[in-house]
């Protein structure tokens, strides 16, 4: 008899659970939230959350607002009534599970809606704008119905409390440039605040509200690297941005959504460092290969070594900038995309082979204990694939320069030892230093790649420190001074190092496949031993 009792009782529960889903998972079958909860509850609604954060949605939305005067970036609009400056805005935020009402005006507590609840500083002399929306049946995908001046005339003689239509809000937030949206707890249906540019901000995460002046201007400056300070729809895209404030370090990943730039801003320190991470490497995961992803700001915070690798791995090209590269990511978009299924053609190759031939060249390039033989049978076999693969060889110091300054060839490719500091071909060098001290190139009309059969050549993000604990230099690979030079749209270079029968192999592959794909190629070649793209900034 028990036995049958508990039998009995696990099919009545998996029946009760199987309700319970099924319910759960269809939309909410009441028509309205309850219009008096959503504004004025016992127990919440938004007078309440008006009341609790008035003081801090005043203090944070003055301090963006007020930078607004000196963003020389700021555009200003001509319609047919006024004109509209795009500016910096905040906003304070808070989703909560508001009762449903039925046509009888019945409330049900176990069919709740999620309610939006928006508060916004618009000036001193204006109080706070408010107001509340939610989606029909509770559904994300159905229209939003939001507070209207009906419900206001059924409510206002017992609340004295004045609201704002979501309508009036939402033209107002997309005529700016960015919205700072702060929030409280989870907050469902994001899509529904993306009026323009927004970063998402957890309450409580900047706790120097200073930091939003820093914020305002960085941000100002890096929505400037848009083509006329407008976000077009690049696919497969995601800009990584590092951004130092007065008191904290924050790092955001933003996706572009509907021509709008998406992100959540993430507190950076020692304690949050892998949480960070791992956001990075899920924001990656929504690209698809081939993506790119842009690496945005003066301070990397020591990441640079991490996510590259993550790229690598994930065949995603990396794209490092620095905030005083004034080129527009358009203008790198234009020239990756002339790149994406070009093939190298042998007529606009040039070559340069700086294996030692000699064992004065050899001692010269500290290959002292090396059997000279092999490095001359290296060095002719490396001459003997080049010349099927290039049309113009470069011996000389002053041959390289002059091809880096004014060559006009698409692409290079230069087989040298490299001590990080200085890379060596036969009896000659060139360093860090001097290719630093050349001019920037300014008269190169098409697309250059440069392909650095060299060791260290790519090494990025090793943190090497200078001699003197004063000098604050920043110590730059060699593939970072080329692409700062302007020499190249596009390197591809080694972090660490490589042997003569890797470069003979990837000497081999150069005009098989696409110049973006040939790093995918080279990986599969090493194996563990990565080549980095490193793109134009």
């Amino acid at each position: 008899m028990k036995s049958n009792l508990n039998k009995t009782f696990r099919m009545l529960t998996i029946l009760f659970f199987s309700i319970v889903v099924t319910v759960s998972a269809q939309d909410n079958s009441y028509p309205n939230l309850c219009p008096h909860s959503a504004t004025n509850s016992k127990s919440g609604g938004l007078k309440a959350f008006w009341e609790s954060n008035k003081t801090k949605v005043k203090i944070n939305g003055k301090k963006v607002c007020s930078q607004n005067s000196d963003c020389n970036a700021l555009l200003t609009l001509t319609t047919p009534d006024k004109p509209i400056v795009l500016g910096f805005d905040y906003i304070f935020v808070k989703s909560e599970k508001v009762p449903a009402m039925d046509n009888n005006g019945m409330l049900h507590y176990n069919k709740p809606f999620d309610a939006t609840y928006l508060l916004r500083y618009k000036s001193d002399k204006e109080p706070l704008q408010k107001t509340w929306w939610f989606h029909k049946n509770n559904n994300p995908k159905k229209e939003i119905i939001s507070y209207n001046e009906s419900l206001s005339d059924i409510y206002k003689k017992e609340l004295d409390f004045r609201l704002t239509l979501r309508e009036d809000l939402e033209s107002e937030l997309s005529s700016q440039k960015f919205v700072f949206t702060e929030y409280v707890g989870m907050l469902k249906n994001k899509n529904d605040l993306c009026f323009t540019n927004t970063l998402f901000v957890k309450s409580g995460l900047i706790t120097d509200v200073a930091d939003y002046e820093v914020l305002v201007k960085f941000f100002n400056g890096f929505l400037k690297k848009f083509q006329n300070s407008k976000i077009i729809e690049i696919e497969h895209r995601v800009f990584l941005v590092t951004v130092k404030g007065k008191t904290n370090k924050y790092v955001i990943a933003f996706k572009v959504v509907n021509s709008k730039l998406q992100g959540e801003l993430e507190l950076f320190n020692s304690t949050t460092k892998q949480t960070v991470l791992t956001s990075i490497e899920n924001s990656f995961s929504t690209l698809l290969s081939e993506g790119a992803a842009y690496f945005y700001g003066d301070d990397l915070f020591g990441l640079g070594k991490s996510i590259t690798e993550i790229a690598a791995k994930k065949n995603i090209l990396l794209i490092t900038r620095s905030t005083s590269i004034d080129k527009t990511f358009e203008q790198t978009e234009t020239a990756l995309l002339k790149l994406k299924d070009k093939k190298i053609d042998k007529n606009s190759v040039s070559f340069l082979n700086g294996t030692p031939n000699t064992n004065e060249e050899a001692t010269f390039q500290s290959f002292e204990g090396v059997d000279l033989e092999l490095l001359q049978k290296l060095r002719s076999e490396i001459n003997a694939k080049a010349a099927e693969k290039s049309s113009t060889t470069i011996t000389t110091k002053e041959q390289l320069i002059t091809e880096l300054r004014n060559g006009a060839n698409d692409v290079i490719f230069i087989v040298a030892h490299c001590d990080e500091k200085n890379i060596y071909f036969g009896s000659s060098k060139i360093s860090i230093e001097e290719l630093s001290n050349l001019s920037k190139r300014t008269n190169r009309e098409k697309e250059r790649v440069a392909f650095l059969f060299s060791c260290l050549t790519g090494n990025l993000f090793d943190k090497r420190k200078p001699f003197l604990p004063f000098f604050n230099k920043k110590i730059q690979s060699f593939s970072e001074v080329l692409i700062e030079k302007n020499f190249f749209d596009l390197i591809v270079s080694p972090p660490n190092t490589i042997n003569g029968d890797d470069v003979l192999k990837m000497i081999d592959e150069l005009d098989k496949h696409s110049i973006l794909e040939l790093r995918q190629r080279f990986n599969e070649l090493l194996q563990n031993r990565e080549f980095y793209n490193i793109a134009q900034r």
